[in-house]
């Protein structure tokens, strides 16, 4: 696939203010309160938004259901799809609710 701003985002220090500069406003605004994260940071129950690195645009959103090599399987209302990581910017919105169990995935990754 080609990536529009590959050269661009290795010399950067910031990926993400980088990508930020670049995206249409709707699409900025949209992902301005989530962080942008590489592939291994990822855990069940997060929530993303993936933007195309060819052309810019929010393509998924939703929550992870399933973590697989770089196939990501994720569910939006009652439907899921299966999406290739290596393809997309990935924005993660940090929740830290009770409800979230982040802190108990990372622990149960730590024991394996």
């Amino acid at each position: 696939m080609l990536e529009i701003l590959e050269s661009i985002m290795k010399m950067s220090n910031d990926r993400r203010s980088t990508l930020l500069y670049f995206l249409d406003d709707n699409t900025r605004n949209k992902v301005e309160r989530y962080n942008m994260v590489e592939k291994d940071d990822l855990y069940l129950k997060n929530s993303l938004i993936f933007i195309n690195k060819m052309t810019l645009q929010i393509e998924y959103m939703g929550i992870i259901e399933y973590i697989r090599d770089d196939k990501i399987t994720i569910r939006k209302n009652k439907y899921h799809r299966n999406i290739s990581a290596n393809d997309y910017y990935i924005f993660i919105k940090r929740d830290m609710s009770k409800s979230d169990n982040r802190k108990f995935f990372i622990e149960l990754l730590k024991k394996l």
